[in-house]
């Protein structure tokens, strides 16, 4: 087991079905870090990424306009610019 958690930890993660065992795993990550994915191709559309439908998108622009909508986004200038185009089309701004 880990030292960086304690059993209370444990019994938490356990109730909502992470062992140990995963715990630990994803600690060594974090603290170890990952290899960066080795990238074959760029992600095209019909290959890695889907078009949304327009009732979809015009869904999504209305739920946000009425404030049902709400972006979580990493402290990084990379997360900020990967959401800048969905910020952008939410508020209106965009016509994509």
């Amino acid at each position: 087991m880990s030292n960086a958690l304690t059993e209370t930890d444990f019994d938490f993660l356990a109730s909502v079905g992470i062992s140990p065992t995963e715990a630990d795993r994803q600690i060594g990550q974090l603290l170890d870090g990952v290899s960066p994915a080795q990238v074959v191709r760029a992600a095209t559309l019909g290959d890695g990424i889907l078009q949304l439908s327009h009732e979809l998108m015009e869904e999504c622009r209305n739920a946000a306009l009425e404030g049902e909508v709400a972006f979580f986004v990493p402290a990084s200038g990379a997360a900020s610019r990967m959401f800048a185009g969905p910020r952008s089309f939410l508020a209106g701004e965009s016509k994509d």
